[in-house]
């Protein structure tokens, strides 16, 4: 009877073919200092230090953000968002005021070129 049952279903994700698997070992020693440091920029990047060390090696690291992008990025995400609102209901047929078109059009632009009004 348990001949005409096909194979249980395997979960997860399908096995590595033989050449993806990672099964050479290459040890290195370093200072405490030194170890931290990796254990900090591997951090950074969302890595163990493990494949940082790896990555690193074979020139494949994601590229880092810098902070004043990252900065910038928070600050034009309102903007951002009303713009995306006004694309939607625009896109959906509504009709809008043009002066809040413009208003949110100018705020993105000041912001770019970054100039701040006066209040």
């Amino acid at each position: 009877m348990t001949a005409d049952r096909p194979p249980p279903r395997r979960r997860g994700p399908p096995p590595f073919k033989a050449e993806q698997l990672r099964a050479q070992r290459l040890s290195v020693f370093m200072t405490p200092v030194e170890r931290a440091e990796i254990e900090k920029r591997a951090a950074a990047v969302h890595l163990r230090p493990a494949a940082y060390l790896r990555e690193a090696a074979l020139s494949r690291l994601p590229p880092s953000i810098p902070e004043l992008n990252k900065t910038a990025w928070v600050e034009l995400s309102r903007i951002g968002g009303n713009l995306n609102q006004i694309a939607h209901q625009l896109n959906a047929g509504d009709s809008l005021p043009i002066a809040e078109i413009q208003q949110a059009l100018g705020e993105l632009r000041r912001a770019l070129i970054g100039v701040q009004l006066i209040d």
